[in-house]
C-alpha cells in the first residue's frame, strides 16, 4: 500500500466509509491518478504563467519573481510528490523552500 494514503485507514474509526475506500482505489489506479494529477498540475501551471504574461501585456503591473517562484514551486512540488516516497518529497520541498 502506498504511505502516503495509509492514514486513510483511521477513517474506519469514524465511519467514514468514502475516505476508507481511498487506499484501495490508490492501489488499483494509482499510475493513472499520478499521470492525471502530474498533467493537470503542469497545465494549470503553463495556464497561471500565460495569464500572467497576458496580464502585463494587458499594463496590469505583474511581479514577474513571484509567477517565478510560484511556478518553480509548483512544479517543484508536482513532481517531489509525485515520483519520491512520503520523506523524500518532504526534505526535497523544504530544501526547495529554503533556497528560495
Amino acid at each position: 500500500m502506498l504511505l502516503h494514503v495509509q492514514s486513510f485507514d483511521a477513517f474506519e474509526d469514524v465511519g467514514a466509509a468514502f475516505f476508507t475506500a481511498v487506499p484501495a482505489l490508490m492501489d488499483s489506479h494509482h499510475r493513472a491518478i499520478s499521470r492525471a494529477v502530474i498533467a493537470a498540475g503542469t497545465l494549470f501551471l503553463v495556464y497561471y504563467t500565460l495569464a500572467s504574461r497576458s496580464l502585463d501585456r494587458r499594463g496590469y503591473r505583474v511581479s514577474f519573481p513571484e509567477v517565478w517562484l510560484l511556478a518553480s514551486a509548483g512544479l517543484c512540488s508536482i513532481y517531489a510528490w509525485g515520483f519520491n516516497p512520503w520523506g523524500q518529497a518532504f526534505f526535497i520541498m523544504n530544501l526547495f523552500h529554503a533556497v528560495q
